[in-house]
């Protein structure tokens, strides 16, 4: 038997367990860690944007507070569901802004710093022309631009690369299980 919950102070249903059963189960205290969720990230397709996003604001990644207005959170599940729907939404050429954002980062400072950095990975995507750098086609001006560039766009361009080679290799592996 397998059971999962979540600590009292995130959950206003939670009961404690009797001795009986705590007895007869083993307890696994987990914590958020970035890094090792970002490994997992990477292998379940979670969107650039919110990996290059994190590796910049790791902070970010995990918060549950309380004040006046209730609950703050931002938790992995939120950033996990929050590229599914960038992703459907992307694919449907739907604009990603703050109030889709807000949905699943469910921090108010952290949904408007994210859709920034969104606006602007997505500036990024349409200027550097990753598809062309890929296939070794870089002009002189994208090549200074990448050299001038600041780490956090430095880092959103590496997002956009791997992303881009992702797609490449799937669409491969794909092909070739076909074949």
């Amino acid at each position: 038997v397998i059971t999962a919950g979540n600590p009292p102070e995130y959950n206003n249903s939670v009961r404690e367990f009797d001795i009986a059963p705590w007895d007869r189960l083993k307890r696994i205290d987990v914590d958020p860690d970035f890094q090792i969720w970002k490994e997992y990230a990477i292998g379940a397709d979670v969107h650039p944007s919110i990996i290059s996003y994190l590796e910049i604001k790791p902070a970010h990644f995990y918060r549950v507070q309380t004040n006046i207005d209730g609950k703050n959170f931002v938790t992995a599940r939120g950033w996990e569901d929050l590229s599914r729907m960038i992703r459907l939404y992307e694919l449907s050429k739907i604009h990603v802004d703050k109030l889709l954002i807000s949905q699943y980062v469910q921090d108010a400072k952290i949904a408007v710093d994210f859709a920034q950095y969104y606006d602007l990975f997505c500036t990024y995507r349409s200027d550097y022309q990753v598809g062309s750098i890929l296939e070794g086609n870089v002009s002189d001006e994208i090549r200074q631009r990448a050299l001038k560039a600041k780490f956090d766009e430095r880092l959103a361009l590496i997002g956009l690369m791997l992303d881009a080679l992702r797609a490449k290799v799937q669409s491969t592996m794909d092909e070739n299980e076909v074949v």
